[in-house]
């Protein structure tokens, strides 16, 4: 190839064997690196950011909070992922489609279903927002990897939904093709 693009930090490898075929490569950073206070996680963090910065041409990441570790804008690139303009979508029928009829305020999640993606915590936050809006409904949208580890972590969210007792609350729409009926 002409050019690589790495799509995470986290494979620092893939631009090493893009740089000892001498082929430039471009990473695109959309997660946040670890530098916090865990130290074995921050140093693997800074060795992360350090080897990303000595082997890409150039480094753009998707959000000032992903620059950030990288010295921030001005160090990298930042390029937030481009985004229509809401088109007005059907919140009456999403919420209809999904049972949540009811639901007042709507809270919406929308990534595959990941640890790394926090929707425990979305679930954990919506059975404390009940107890001042107990109209308030979650839709989670996305769905499972096909891997062992992410098809039970969907199990046990709608464990902890149910536990929470907030699963009747909860909707687990699976990948939605049109955000913007949402």
């Amino acid at each position: 190839p002409d050019l690589v693009v790495v799509a995470t930090a986290t494979l620092p490898w893939a631009l090493a064997a893009a740089r000892l075929e001498r082929v430039p490569a471009i990473a695109y950073v959309g997660e946040i690196v670890p530098t916090g206070p865990d130290p074995l996680r921050a140093a693997g963090g800074r060795a992360v950011v350090t080897a990303t910065r000595r082997l890409a041409a150039a480094v753009v990441c998707c959000s000032e909070a992903a620059a950030a570790p990288f010295g921030g804008p001005g160090a990298v690139e930042v390029i937030a992922p481009g985004i229509e303009p809401p088109r007005g979508g059907d919140g009456d029928r999403f919420r209809r489609e999904h049972g949540l009829a009811g639901a007042d305020p709507l809270l919406l999640v929308v990534g595959n279903l990941s640890r790394q993606r926090g929707q425990d915590v979305a679930i954990e936050a919506l059975a404390q927002v009940r107890r001042r809006l107990p109209r308030a409904g979650l839709a989670l949208a996305g769905a499972a990897h096909p891997r062992p580890a992410d098809r039970a972590y969907a199990a046990e969210l709608r464990a902890l939904a149910a536990r929470l007792g907030v699963g009747e609350a909860v909707a687990f729409a699976g990948a939605v093709a049109d955000m913007a009926s949402a």
